[in-house]
Protein backbone atom coordinates (compact mmCIF):
# COMPACT_ATOMS: atom_id res chain seq x y z
CA UNK A 1 0.00 0.00 0.00
CA UNK A 2 1.04 3.57 -0.52
CA UNK A 3 1.97 6.07 2.18
CA UNK A 4 -0.19 8.66 0.41
CA UNK A 5 -2.72 10.37 2.66
CA UNK A 6 -6.38 10.82 1.84
CA UNK A 7 -7.97 14.17 2.63
CA UNK A 8 -11.71 14.18 3.26
CA UNK A 9 -14.27 16.84 2.45
CA UNK A 10 -15.18 19.23 5.20
CA UNK A 11 -13.34 22.18 6.66
CA UNK A 12 -13.72 23.53 10.18
CA UNK A 13 -14.75 27.13 9.55
CA UNK A 14 -13.25 28.42 12.79
CA UNK A 15 -9.80 26.86 12.37
CA UNK A 16 -9.46 26.23 8.64
CA UNK A 17 -8.36 22.66 9.38
CA UNK A 18 -9.94 19.51 7.99
CA UNK A 19 -12.86 18.15 10.03
CA UNK A 20 -11.23 14.72 9.87
CA UNK A 21 -7.48 14.27 9.92
CA UNK A 22 -5.80 13.04 6.75
CA UNK A 23 -5.70 9.24 6.77
CA UNK A 24 -3.42 6.74 5.08
CA UNK A 25 -5.04 4.45 2.53
CA UNK A 26 -4.14 1.43 4.65
CA UNK A 27 -5.82 2.92 7.72
CA UNK A 28 -8.97 3.66 5.74
CA UNK A 29 -8.99 0.10 4.40
CA UNK A 30 -8.75 -1.22 7.98
CA UNK A 31 -11.69 0.92 9.06
CA UNK A 32 -13.75 -0.19 6.06
CA UNK A 33 -12.94 -3.83 6.83
CA UNK A 34 -13.95 -3.38 10.47
CA UNK A 35 -10.42 -3.81 11.85
CA UNK A 36 -9.39 -1.94 14.96
CA UNK A 37 -7.47 1.33 14.66
CA UNK A 38 -4.42 2.18 16.69
CA UNK A 39 -5.42 3.89 19.93
CA UNK A 40 -3.95 7.30 19.05
CA UNK A 41 -5.88 7.53 15.76
CA UNK A 42 -9.05 6.30 17.41
CA UNK A 43 -8.71 8.86 20.23
CA UNK A 44 -8.16 11.67 17.71
CA UNK A 45 -11.25 10.68 15.71
CA UNK A 46 -13.31 10.37 18.89
CA UNK A 47 -12.15 13.84 19.98
CA UNK A 48 -13.10 15.31 16.63
CA UNK A 49 -16.51 13.60 16.72
CA UNK A 50 -17.12 14.93 20.22
CA UNK A 51 -16.23 18.45 19.06
CA UNK A 52 -18.61 18.11 16.10
CA UNK A 53 -21.43 16.81 18.32
CA UNK A 54 -20.91 19.03 21.37
CA UNK A 55 -19.32 22.05 19.75
CA UNK A 56 -15.96 23.55 20.44
CA UNK A 57 -15.22 25.71 23.42
CA UNK A 58 -15.29 28.86 21.40
CA UNK A 59 -15.87 32.30 22.72
CA UNK A 60 -19.56 33.20 22.74
CA UNK A 61 -20.98 35.17 19.86
CA UNK A 62 -20.72 38.91 20.35
CA UNK A 63 -17.39 38.75 22.19
CA UNK A 64 -14.09 39.65 20.54
CA UNK A 65 -11.66 36.68 20.58
CA UNK A 66 -8.78 39.13 20.14
CA UNK A 67 -9.72 41.15 23.23
CA UNK A 68 -8.29 39.43 26.31
CA UNK A 69 -10.75 41.22 28.59
CA UNK A 70 -13.51 39.35 26.74
CA UNK A 71 -11.75 36.13 25.66
CA UNK A 72 -9.70 35.48 28.79
CA UNK A 73 -6.17 34.24 29.30
CA UNK A 74 -4.61 31.45 31.32
CA UNK A 75 -1.37 29.69 32.14
CA UNK A 76 -0.87 26.00 32.92
CA UNK A 77 1.90 24.91 35.28
CA UNK A 78 3.06 21.33 35.93
CA UNK A 79 1.16 19.70 38.80
CA UNK A 80 4.34 18.03 40.08
CA UNK A 81 6.24 21.23 40.82
CA UNK A 82 6.91 21.96 44.44
CA UNK A 83 6.13 25.41 45.83
CA UNK A 84 9.72 26.64 45.42
CA UNK A 85 9.78 25.80 41.69
CA UNK A 86 6.40 27.43 41.16
CA UNK A 87 7.48 30.56 43.01
CA UNK A 88 10.71 30.77 40.97
CA UNK A 89 8.91 30.49 37.63
CA UNK A 90 6.09 32.79 38.67
CA UNK A 91 8.68 35.41 39.67
CA UNK A 92 10.42 35.05 36.30
CA UNK A 93 7.09 35.42 34.49
CA UNK A 94 5.73 37.91 37.00
CA UNK A 95 5.62 40.94 34.74
CA UNK A 96 3.81 39.02 31.97
CA UNK A 97 1.38 37.32 34.37
CA UNK A 98 0.54 40.61 36.10
CA UNK A 99 0.03 42.31 32.74
CA UNK A 100 -2.27 39.54 31.49
CA UNK A 101 -4.18 39.50 34.78
CA UNK A 102 -4.84 43.24 34.43
CA UNK A 103 -5.95 42.72 30.82
CA UNK A 104 -8.15 39.65 31.40
CA UNK A 105 -9.57 40.64 34.78
CA UNK A 106 -12.08 38.05 35.95
CA UNK A 107 -11.21 35.89 32.91
CA UNK A 108 -7.64 35.25 34.06
CA UNK A 109 -6.87 31.73 35.30
CA UNK A 110 -3.78 29.94 36.59
CA UNK A 111 -3.78 26.14 36.68
CA UNK A 112 -1.44 24.95 39.44
CA UNK A 113 -1.18 22.04 41.84
CA UNK A 114 -3.92 19.46 41.27
CA UNK A 115 -5.36 21.64 38.49
CA UNK A 116 -2.01 21.74 36.67
CA UNK A 117 -0.70 19.47 33.94
CA UNK A 118 0.12 15.96 35.18
CA UNK A 119 2.95 13.96 33.54
CA UNK A 120 1.68 11.79 30.71
CA UNK A 121 -1.73 13.46 30.69
CA UNK A 122 -3.32 13.71 27.26
CA UNK A 123 -5.08 16.85 26.10
CA UNK A 124 -8.48 15.17 26.43
CA UNK A 125 -7.65 14.15 30.01
CA UNK A 126 -6.57 17.64 31.07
Amino acid sequence: MTDELLFFNGIDGSTGEYLLPPMAVGDLAKVAAGDKMDSATLRELEDRMRIIQEGMYEIAEGYDPLDISQAGWGVIFPAIWDDADLVTVREALGELLDHRKRQAGEYYKEYTGLDGYKPGERKDEF
